[in-house]
């Protein structure tokens, strides 16, 4: 889970945080910092997708090249043959 949201209460006495609460990203965003929260809440993900796209383009590209390379050896295997008889 790339996203979630803790809820912490503050004590008044000693001035801990205590976590009552610990959800995904279903959330609400609250005070001052909620304009930048949703900016970098959106950074986050823009970057996970762009991460997960550059993988898939990568592993695509790969599976190209081995396939490329198995269909040449194939070739080169029936042609090694044919020239031995």
């Amino acid at each position: 889970m790339a996203i979630f949201f803790k809820q912490v209460v503050v004590s008044r006495t000693d001035s801990r945080e205590y976590i009552i609460e610990v959800n995904d990203s279903a959330m609400s965003l609250l005070g001052e910092s909620q304009e930048e929260d949703r900016r970098t809440i959106a950074e986050l993900v823009i970057a996970r997708m762009e991460n997960i796209r550059v993988q898939k383009i990568r592993r695509d590209s790969e599976e190209r090249r081995e396939s490329r390379s198995g269909a040449s050896e194939g070739n080169s295997r029936r042609e090694s043959v044919g020239k031995s008889n």
